[in-house]
């Protein structure tokens, strides 16, 4: 026995498909469900939905985001972002670091916005931004559980690419920051705010806060 579902995902939720399974996998001998989402459906983002995204705000720049409490802010579908040290040398006893730590760009992915020319114009301008933000958010409240504060800012590379199958452009953008806070928001076994971790660092001066 094999059965095929046709399901809009706008109009059933998780929930409703656990039941759809529990009712029909112990009755067929060979179960195969084919999700198909209908070509009238419009997709849901994780923002709109209220669930994890990113969101970018920068100074006198304004994005597309509709989320509450953060409309105009640049909606971020991927972040990247790294740091290195060299060790102290062996028998140096100091317990010092050996030398200035190398903070990488932060590379974001977006879909092209209102944004887009703003930060262009950024580029080619070569003028630093004053500040701007990069909020994670994991779906669970209106608050950030990790915020990334930005001073000084430049974007450094600004990269486009799209298919032909009529789908939105997507940016590929590196910010260099000339001053970093970085804030993490933890929580305990019963979601109640824990005090934040946090620190700063300033390029320029290698000095950290």
């Amino acid at each position: 026995m094999t059965i095929y579902a046709i399901i809009d995902t706008n109009c059933i939720t998780s929930e409703e498909l656990i039941v759809l399974f529990a009712r029909f996998m112990p009755k067929a001998s060979l179960f195969l469900l084919v999700f198909a989402i209908l070509a009238f459906a419009s997709p849901v983002s994780a923002s709109a939905a209220g669930g994890s995204h990113i969101l970018l705000t920068l100074d006198k720049i304004s994005g597309d985001s509709t989320v509450d409490g953060a409309k105009g802010a640049i909606d971020i579908s991927s972040f990247q972002f790294g740091a290195s040290n060299a060790a102290p040398s062996q028998g140096s006893g100091s317990g010092s670091g050996a030398g200035k730590p190398i903070y990488s760009e932060f590379v974001l992915t977006k879909l092209q916005d209102s944004a887009s020319i703003p930060l262009l114009q950024s580029l080619t301008t070569g003028k630093a931004i004053k500040s701007g933000t990069i909020a994670f958010y994991n779906g669970q409240g209106k608050k950030p559980y990790f915020t990334i504060k930005l001073e000084n800012v430049y974007v450094t590379s600004d990269a486009y690419s799209a298919g032909s199958d009529g789908s939105r452009i997507s940016e590929s953008l590196s910010l260099q920051a000339g001053k970093v806070t970085f804030i993490y928001q933890g929580v305990d076994a019963k979601g109640q705010p824990l005090p934040p971790q946090s620190f700063e660092y300033d390029l320029s001066q290698n000095a950290v806060k």
